[in-house]
């Protein structure tokens, strides 16, 4: 798992800590009908830019940019990925135990904007074979930023575990 959490995790940490609430303000936002389509549409989706490039970094340029923008650019194509947040949100959260044994990685970048790095305290209660890394130098486009180490990590992963 990439830059991501699991729904009880994540829903937990919203309603328990101040710091994931605040990294995660819009998708109080998101769950509004037709708003977040239109905003995200605003002066030619400059929202790309702002939150996909990285100085110092090549990994993402503005040809890829131009990609996610002709995509999103279509009417609608902001909607099923919006509907992700709209149906994953919930107001009361249960903990979870997860007895399944089967190898677990969760990665997450040093310089993530989005998810708190205390969700990893809350995934290891939860999964008893996860392996958790922060991965420096990374923020939550992780594996556009550094797919490199972001491959190493999945290729140590499934070397470890002979799959």
């Amino acid at each position: 798992m990439l830059a991501s959490t699991s729904h009880e995790a994540w829903t937990e940490l919203i309603w328990t800590t101040d710091e994931q609430r605040k990294m995660s303000g819009y998708v109080f936002m998101f769950r509004a009908p037709k708003i977040p389509e239109l905003s995200l549409q605003i002066d030619n989706l400059t929202i790309f830019e702002q939150y996909m490039l990285v100085k110092g970094k090549d990994t993402t340029t503005m040809e890829d940019i131009e990609c996610f923008k002709y995509w999103f650019c279509k009417q609608m194509a902001f909607t099923p990925p919006l509907n992700y947040y709209r149906a994953n949100f919930s107001y009361t959260f249960t903990k979870k135990v997860h007895k399944e044994n089967v190898p677990f990685l969760i990665a997450h970048g040093a310089n993530d904007r989005y998810i708190s790095h205390s969700v990893l305290d809350v995934m290891n209660e939860a999964y008893p074979n996860i392996e958790t890394v922060i991965v420096d130098g990374v923020g939550h486009f992780m594996q556009q930023e550094e797919p490199v180490k972001v491959n190493k990590l999945i290729s140590d992963l499934l070397t470890k575990h002979n799959l």
